[in-house]
């Protein structure tokens, strides 16, 4: 086993194409190849790193790349937060006593966790049985963006 045939397998075989390549290494070899790979990973990371500063400090964001594995740009994640989960729980709880849907309740009484955190995906719930708390919800719930990192274009 050589180093450069290592990485050559690697770095262009399919996940199946490793695992049969890992299936017929010697079995002396394993720990050596491990630990190279577990080293690879760690400069890997390591590099990954470093790349995605010069990529900030380039201010290339929403810009797309062509590479041969399909195009890619680089762009943060938008999630939803809410500012103030425990006031947005009481004023809904309390808009709550006068719902007609059961459907809502029970989806209000899902969305916020014992240590009072919003969860959007039950507030949305929430709205489709009530859409009277919607308004009170978009006061709370906003999106926030993560930090950009490189993304497939075609996984938007």
């Amino acid at each position: 086993m050589t180093t450069d045939h290592a990485i050559a397998i690697l770095s262009e075989e399919s996940d199946d194409g490793i695992e049969s390549y890992v299936a017929d290494l010697p079995a002396e070899t394993v720990p050596q190849l491990l630990a190279k790979v577990m080293g690879w990973a760690r400069q890997f990371r390591q590099a990954q790193k470093m790349l995605e500063r010069r990529m900030i400090t380039e201010a290339v964001v929403g810009e797309v790349f062509t590479t041969d594995n399909g195009d890619w740009r680089w762009v943060g994640d938008r999630k939803r937060v809410c500012s103030d989960p425990d006031e947005l729980r009481s004023l809904l709880l309390e808009q709550s006593r006068e719902w007609s849907s059961d459907l809502a309740k029970r989806a209000l009484l899902r969305a916020f966790k014992t240590e009072i955190a919003a969860r959007v995906l039950e507030l949305d719930e929430v709205v489709r049985w009530e859409p009277s708390a919607a308004a009170l919800i978009r006061e709370y719930v906003s999106w926030t963006e993560t930090p950009p990192h490189l993304r497939r274009m075609d996984e938007e």
